[in-house]
């Protein structure tokens, strides 16, 4: 024979299930609360010195001509996605640094010997607006090291289209595609 529980029983059971949904209420808005925390913050899209960057959608040809170094080992798709990409960055902090003479980002992508000779090209070009875009670049790789931090390549036929104006930008001084050559050695972090 089942017995019925009483009405105190009914008030108890009642009153713990209304805790426990409680309990559980808080338990999900702590979390949602932490989720939505975490996915605040730094806003996703280019660092805030490229914002203002038109060439920042430069996307130049970039060719490997050869990947055997003369010395050191040859290096597998991977590095040479790292080695490429890290040099066009580089290229697009320049470019970014001669259009705003904004030399900040220079640190972040040349070496320290370097700082110094681009800072003083900047500051020399301040009477006028100086845009470059590079075009295309044909690597041949001439060294990796055994750890493969260190690689060398010479960078043969760079054509660069250059763009000189006047600060006011009413009056165009120069614009030309200029080609150059470049030896670089590059750590790679």
């Amino acid at each position: 024979m089942k017995m019925k529980p009483g009405r105190a029983t009914v008030i108890r059971r009642s009153f713990l299930s209304m805790i426990v949904l409680l309990l559980l209420m808080l338990f999900v808005w702590i979390v949602s609360t932490t989720l939505a925390y975490f996915h605040t913050g730094a806003e996703w899209g280019p660092p805030e010195v490229y914002q203002k960057n038109t060439l920042i959608k430069n996307a130049p040809e970039l060719v490997w001509d050869n990947t055997i170094p003369e010395n050191g080992f040859q290096p597998d798709s991977f590095l040479q996605l790292q080695i490429a990409e890290g040099y066009l960055k580089a290229w697009q902090a320049l470019n970014y640094c001669y259009r705003t003479k904004n030399t900040d980002i220079i640190e972040d992508h040349f070496a320290e010997t370097h700082w110094e000779y681009l800072r003083n090209m900047t500051d020399e070009q301040s009477d006028f607006l100086v845009e470059q875009a590079d075009l295309g670049h044909h690597l041949d790789l001439t060294a990796l090291s055994l750890d493969k931090q260190v690689v060398a390549f010479k960078d043969r036929g760079v054509k660069i289209k250059k763009k000189i104006r006047s600060k006011d930008l009413t009056q165009t001084i120069y614009s030309d595609i200029q080609e150059a050559d470049f030896d670089v050695v590059m750590t790679l972090d």
